[in-house]
């Protein structure tokens, strides 16, 4: 029960969030959006680089009305030891 009200109210923040920047996102795409957003590490000769997948459909938009900002698309870490 916990679960579901602290969802409904997630929910209604996020709509609330996105209504002030003239956002009116289909949870639906917003959720198919964002099952495609993924970020992959790839280690090689030391290096270690993360990638992501590029934003699609409104996940951007949403993002930025919520404050929470995308990490880069490619970013290098430095070599683990």
């Amino acid at each position: 029960m916990f679960v579901s009200f602290l969802a409904l109210t997630l929910a209604k923040e996020l709509t609330r969030l996105c209504q002030e920047k003239g956002l009116q996102p289909e949870w639906q795409p917003l959720l198919n959006d964002l099952d495609r957003l993924q970020e992959a590490t790839i280690e090689k000769d030391g290096k270690v680089i993360t990638t992501r997948t590029h934003v699609s459909g409104q996940v951007g938009n949403v993002f930025e009305a919520t404050g929470i900002a995308l990490p880069a698309n490619i970013s290098e870490l430095p070599p683990r030891t």
